[in-house]
């Protein structure tokens, strides 16, 4: 088996090449731009009544006791609400915590990789096992999100696709540097 420590250059590069890659497609693609509905002619008066409600930093639903309960067909809309806390979060420090998530997937998948391929193992078979391990960090928690929550299928399938790509350069990543 590989030893885990010599794993930490992959481990760091494929982190870089996958958060450089989801800042291209999350700002200059443009498969992400339809991922976000705007409330028509709605902005003012709903900033207002979150104002008024004093909402600040956690997620909610409505109305009360929609979840694990039922409600009257046609009654009202049901939703989910997530809201930032008070003031503007910095997005370096966003960033920051993307990056430390994408590391933490890279450690994750080396774990894996470590545990099962011995060193010296072939390009083909180190890509397989990580590709395979590493589609299932990026893509499928976004699933949950569309069955449970009301994320459209449309915006979960995007987040597959890009988790397919993050995939890819991970595998080829490890599949190149592995010792």
């Amino acid at each position: 088996m590989a030893w885990l420590g010599m794993l930490w250059l992959p481990m760091v590069v494929s982190a870089i090449v996958v958060f450089v890659a989801s800042s291209i497609m999350w700002m200059a693609m443009p498969h992400h731009k339809t991922d976000w509905g705007v409330i028509p002619d709605g902005d003012a008066r709903l900033l207002s009544f979150v104002q008024e409600l004093d909402l600040w930093g956690g997620q909610y639903v409505f109305p009360a006791g929609t979840l694990g309960g039922h409600r009257e067909p046609g009654r009202e809309p049901v939703g989910f609400l997530i809201v930032l806390p008070r003031g503007i979060t910095p997005m370096g420090r966003l960033l920051a915590f993307y990056f430390a998530f994408n590391l933490t997937v890279s450690t994750i998948v080396a774990y894996l990789a470590h545990c099962t391929l011995p060193a010296g193992t072939d390009y083909l078979s180190v890509f397989r096992v990580t590709g395979t391990a590493t589609i299932l960090a990026y893509g499928a928690g976004a699933i949950p999100g569309a069955v449970f929550f009301g994320r459209s299928w449309s915006s979960t399938f995007k987040q597959v696709f890009d988790s397919l790509i993050y995939a890819a350069l991970t595998a080829g990543v490890f599949g190149w540097l592995w010792p």
